[in-house]
């Protein structure tokens, strides 16, 4: 890949010191989109009326936030307004709101398509006899009927991962943290080739 002209070191060890923290942050941010997903698959899917509805508003609300307005909103409410966490802080607590930015939005798509999954889900055969032979209710969705709506989730938590890095880029700009986002812009802005 070369040498930068602007940090005069090879740009593979510029990229290797700057990886992990971009990693950690979409990792962190791939555990709150799942459990999100999760929990709004289990609370909301196979119930008719107001909770699948409302089910179903929160999943679009969260889908289509920009990671840009979203980040800003949550540093100024969580940060500046209430004072609950860090703006800039490298260690676990400054990592809450950046993984919380770019989690929820992906968090929101892989409800969708996990609650989908899950209501074709709960009308198949198997369903009917486990609930036949006296399993409850809770326990088939829980370790049955989610077991077989998380695959097409899973199948693209790999693009999601893709999703969650390029995000990165901008998420790492708007609460200060060190990663790849933040050497790219510094990269761009210096026309660094």
């Amino acid at each position: 890949l070369g040498e930068s002209y602007t940090m005069k070191q090879s740009v593979v060890s510029i990229v290797a010191e700057q990886i992990a923290p971009t990693l950690q942050l979409t990792g962190a941010a791939l555990l709150i989109a799942w459990t999100l997903a999760i929990a709004l698959t289990l609370a909301t899917a196979g119930r008719a009326g107001r909770w699948g509805r409302i089910g179903s508003a929160v999943e679009v609300v969260c889908a289509a936030l920009p990671h840009f307005w979203l980040g800003v909103v949550l540093l100024v409410v969580f940060a500046v307004m209430l004072r609950w966490l860090p703006v800039v802080d490298d260690g676990p607590a400054g990592l809450i709101l950046p993984a919380l930015t770019l989690g929820l939005p992906l968090g929101g798509f892989l409800a969708q398509v996990t609650r989908d999954e899950f209501d074709v889900a709960l009308r198949q055969p198997f369903v009917l006899s486990a609930l036949s032979r006296g399993a409850r209710s809770g326990d088939v969705r829980w370790r049955q009927v989610l077991r077989h709506a998380a695959l097409p989730g899973i199948a693209l938590s790999g693009w999601g991962l893709g999703s969650l890095i390029s995000g990165a880029v901008v998420v790492e700009v708007i609460f200060s943290r060190q990663g790849i986002g933040q050497v790219l812009v510094a990269a761009v802005t210096a026309q660094d080739l």
